[in-house]
């Protein structure tokens, strides 16, 4: 969506939220490899985080890319992830920070359904 043209996001937003439909940002691979072969201005690749938060669409970030060929830099680090995904998103306010941190913990889960996330004093991890 970063690269869309404007009247088109402004169309497909509502119907992302109407629909229930989460986005997921990988801002690692995605800053590395889109636009890479562009001429100046490069776009940054990274979809419209700020503008689907704001339009009550949930987003998570994630990191689809560790020790891959074409992205060796890959570490699994989920703090790097909103470490990076609120620089490249520009979200560098409180409650944008706060959103970005929610995006690799609790909104991950809450996408894919999980409930009774986090951690729980004096919790014991689950027998694998």
């Amino acid at each position: 969506m970063h690269s869309m043209d404007n009247y088109y996001v402004s169309k497909l937003i509502p119907l992302m939220r109407e629909a229930g439909v989460a986005a997921i940002a990988n801002p690692l691979i995605n800053i590395t490899l889109q636009g890479r072969h562009d001429t100046y201005p490069k776009r940054r690749g990274m979809t419209r985080v700020p503008e689907l938060l704001a339009a009550g669409v949930p987003v998570a970030l994630g990191h689809d890319c560790v020790m891959a060929p074409w992205y060796s830099q890959g570490s699994g680090d989920m703090l790097e992830v909103a470490h990076m995904g609120l620089h490249v998103a520009q979200m560098t306010g409180q409650d944008a920070m706060r959103a970005c941190f929610e995006a690799v913990t609790t909104t991950p889960a809450k996408i894919l359904g999980l409930d009774d996330t986090g951690i729980a004093r004096y919790a014991c991890a689950p027998p694998a």
